[in-house]
């Protein structure tokens, strides 16, 4: 009896696991392709946006050949490491800024800076977590294209579109 109440409990907890994992995915997969809300962003998908970028990148490396003929351009790299970024950093930092829209006693472990620019949203609720997530993941976005035409690699110092 004692196992089957365990075992009850164990695969309530597993299934709970996965829904709590499996939906932001979905949702962040979804809202992606719909357009982003900053103006900046000028009404692009996030799947627009990274194919605009990507050809932006890959122009500007065949421009930067041509000027530079022995030059090094790895193709790719650029496009590679921005998306990256946005995944390593992007993804989980404007989730714990999230976080600390709905919990504020996390908000001593945010970047004062961060703070001042309005990087943690207000008002987090549960019912609405997810959008407050990813708007904080466009601003983080949009501080990452800002930062690209300042980079340390010529080749990869596109215009923020």
């Amino acid at each position: 009896m004692f196992l089957k109440i365990f075992a009850a409990i164990a695969k309530t907890i597993g299934v709970l696991v996965t829904i709590a994992l499996l939906t932001p995915i979905a949702y962040f997969a979804w809202r992606a392709g719909q357009p982003l809300d900053r103006p900046e962003f000028r009404d692009l998908t996030y799947y627009q946006l990274l194919a605009e970028r990507q050809n932006a990148y890959d122009q500007l490396a065949r421009s930067y050949l041509s000027s530079h003929p022995n030059g090094k351009v790895k193709t790719g790299m650029c496009f590679g490491v921005e998306v990256f970024v946005e995944a390593v950093a992007g993804l989980p930092n404007s989730g714990f800024y999230t976080l600390a829209g709905l919990f504020p006693a996390l908000k001593r472990f945010v970047n004062p800076w961060d703070l001042q620019r309005g990087y943690v949203p207000m008002d987090v609720t549960a019912m609405n977590f997810l959008p407050a997530w990813w708007d904080t993941f466009e601003l983080f976005l949009w501080g990452l294209i800002e930062h690209v035409p300042h980079g340390p690699v010529p080749y990869c110092r596109i215009a923020t579109p």
